[in-house]
């Protein structure tokens, strides 16, 4: 059986400067302890790896002592940095610059006195991140049903923009919808380019294979859209490690595919692609 890996699988430039980040930080203080309110990155196996060397997950900073470390994840949190800053804790911010090109973006736009029509996952840290920096006058939408039951106002200052790991078509949708729409409008592309690049490579690989295998974590929203990406194209399979991986999806197939979100780590892609191999 043949495999073709995708050459875009694994960490982006974000994930891997954060991940470089915390993990430069914990070798240089051995035996300390830093701490963080939410996960670095959404993958298990990064998370553990990081804890072992003293990378703590917390519930609230507002528990730390005065001094004490506090990681902002690659996802950026605007308001556990102000919190932060006002306990008086050590930041290290892993924020990734597309996000924070977003977060800038919006608020610059809403103190302009437009209103913020942003697209993303209203659940996902990224986009809780956005609205907490922006503050006021942004709505989270999923899709273009979501944009229309907004009941804009056909001469409303509105600007648009998009979570970074977004699919790019249903952005070009919504931003054709406004085009047609509004004429007082402000359309910023957030949408990483190397997420573009990732979701264009699933697409070709998909298409050469009988089976596709997507790696990375099960909370990872740019993992999840490969999986839909390529799901609508092949056989498609989402794991997380090589545990997951089973024998029969294998059988009577000549070409399998391999894709990996952006926060999977290349320790992670070596075992699934050698275990592929092995079947």
């Amino acid at each position: 059986m043949e495999l073709i890996i995708a050459k875009t699988s694994g960490f982006c430039e974000g994930v891997k400067e954060a991940y470089e980040k915390v993990d430069d930080y914990l070798d240089k203080h051995p035996g300390k302890t830093i701490y963080t309110q939410y996960e670095l990155v959404h993958n298990p196996s990064v998370n553990e790896k990081l804890g072992k060397k003293g990378f703590k997950l917390i519930n609230d900073v507002s528990v730390l002592e005065k001094g004490s470390v506090c990681v902002i994840n690659a996802h950026g949190d605007p308001k556990t940095i102000k919190k932060a800053e006002s306990l008086g804790l050590k930041i290290i911010d892993a924020t990734c610059s597309k996000v924070k090109y977003s977060q800038m973006n919006a608020k610059t736009l809403s103190e302009e006195g437009y209103t913020i029509v942003f697209l993303g996952e209203p659940d996902h840290i990224e986009v809780k991140g956005v609205v907490d920096y922006v503050g006021k006058n942004i709505f989270v939408v999923k899709d273009l049903e979501e944009v229309k039951n907004l009941n804009l106002l056909k001469d409303q200052k509105i600007a648009f923009l998009s979570q970074t790991t977004q699919i790019p078509e249903k952005f070009y949708e919504i931003k054709k919808y406004f085009e047609e729409n509004f004429q007082n409008l402000k359309i910023v592309d957030t949408i990483c380019l190397a997420t573009k690049e990732r979701q264009d490579e699933a697409v070709n690989v998909a298409k050469q294979v009988d089976v596709m295998i997507v790696v990375g974590g099960y909370k990872s929203s740019n993992t999840k859209k490969l999986f839909e990406i390529c799901k609508k194209i092949t056989l498609t399979y989402h794991i997380e490690s090589v545990e997951d991986l089973k024998n029969e999806w294998f059988e009577c197939k000549e070409k399998a595919g391999l894709i990996a979100g952006a926060s999977t780590p290349y320790w992670i892609i070596d075992e699934v692609v050698e275990k592929i191999k092995d079947l």
